[in-house]
Order: structure tokens, then sequence, then C-alpha cells
């Protein structure tokens, strides 16, 4: 019931639901992380945190609680504590090319580029047509040093229609490298 009022955009009732089911059922995990998902989604991180951590205390590998939790600490600029709970996940959701992808990103921004390399090409080796992860191997080849990698990367992602983002890192990368 939260899930369908929350697609119907009716977010107030979903909490409310989820609160009485959470109420009723203190230790279901799920509905831990369902309403910490519906508090995130409405910016309340803060919430979110803690019923994401009290359902890791229930199920400690627990991967809903984990994305959440790597995607609040993303957002916050914290991509060495995102990473660890990106990896926790993977190890359970390790079929899921986003969660590949997601985790190579905050790998880049903590400069571990070869990793991010594999964590994106296990994600492309997923989902072959992912325009976002060729975009992101694009800027983790570029931040190697490899610039006609990156820019053939950008090419291949354009010709599957990536948007306006990757033409102006193509345009810029090829304005500083003079052509």
């Amino acid at each position: 019931l939260g899930e369908d009022l929350f697609r119907l955009g009716r977010i107030d009732q979903a909490l409310g639901v989820y609160q009485l089911g959470v109420q009723l059922f203190p230790k279901n995990v799920d509905l831990l992380t369902r309403q910490a998902g519906l508090l995130h989604a409405a910016s309340l991180d803060e919430q979110a945190k803690v019923l994401y951590r009290k359902a890791l205390d229930l199920e400690p590998k627990h991967f809903g609680a984990r994305l959440g939790l790597a995607e609040i600490d993303k957002a916050l600029g914290f991509p060495d504590r995102a990473a660890a709970h990106y990896e926790v996940a993977l190890e359970t959701m390790e079929e899921r090319p986003a969660v590949w992808r997601d985790y190579a990103e905050v790998l880049l921004a903590q400069r571990q580029f070869k990793t991010a390399e594999l964590a994106l090409a296990r994600a492309l080796a997923l989902e072959p047509n992912d325009n976002d992860a060729l975009v992101l191997l694009a800027f983790v080849l570029r931040a190697r040093g490899d610039h006609a990698g990156a820019i053939a990367r950008l090419d291949g992602a354009l010709a599957r229609g990536a948007g306006v983002g990757a033409r102006r890192a193509k345009a810029r990368w090829l304005l500083e490298a003079g052509r």
C-alpha cells in the first residue's frame, strides 16, 4: 500500500502507512528500508540514515539499506563511505549494472581509476547499451590520461543517443586538445 501511494504521488499517506507498518513490525527490515527510501526521496536524509542503520543492525548485509546509505553518502560528498556500502551491496547484487556504475562513480571521485574502469567493464558486460556507463568510462579514461580512448567512448555513447552533456564534454576535450 505504501509503495502504491508513493507511486501515485501521495507521499504523506505513504509515509503514514510505512510508519504504521514499522510500529507494528519494528524488526521488519523491508519496511524500515522502504520508509527510509521514502524519507530519502523527500530529502530527509538524516532521518533516513537512522532507519537504514536500524535495518543494518538487524541484517548487516541488507542490500536496500546499503544502497540507501551509499546514495546518501555519495550525495553528501563522502565517496569513501559510499564505496564501502556499494561493496557490501554488490556481494548480493552483482548482476545489477546500475549498482556497478554508481560504484564506479564514487571510485572515480576517489581517484581509483583502474578499479572504476573494472567496475564499469562489469556494468557494460551486464548492460552493453548503457550510455551513462559509457560516458562515465570516458571520464575515467580521460582521468587516466587516455584522451583518445575517452573521446572514442564518448563517440560510442553519442552514436547510441547520449545527451547534450556528452556532446559538451567532447567539445571541451577537443578544444583543450587544440582540435
